[in-house]
């Protein structure tokens, strides 16, 4: 969106696309699984590619595509060390305050 507001581009034409690519991975876009239809976009398309069409298998698609990227994301990933009392941490300030992080000291453990 940013990307078409800079460019003088109509946004919802730039999120119309982003909707009707396919995603790495998977044979439907997102609107072809919310619509069971493609949407009609700028780009010449065949009329027999925007009547409805139910897609079978998109639930298995996507549940294969988020094990392998939980695969890939656990080769990497580590637990986190435990925080015990009397470690110095930094507090992230509130959301819409203009704050910078502040020090802290652990006191004690609550779960």
């Amino acid at each position: 969106m940013m990307k078409a507001l800079e460019a003088r581009e109509d946004p919802w034409l730039a999120l119309l696309g982003q909707r009707n690519t396919l995603p790495q991975g998977t044979t439907t876009s997102p609107a072809q699984r919310l619509f069971s239809r493609r949407t009609n976009s700028l780009l010449l398309m065949k009329p027999d590619l925007l009547k409805p069409q139910v897609v079978d298998g998109i639930s298995q698609q996507l549940a294969k595509q988020k094990e392998i990227q939980a695969k890939y994301y656990n080769q990497i990933a580590k637990d986190l060390l435990p925080i015990t009392p009397g470690t110095v941490v930094r507090m992230e300030p509130l959301k819409g305050k203009k704050q910078e992080w502040r020090k802290a000291v652990i006191i004690e453990q609550t779960r």
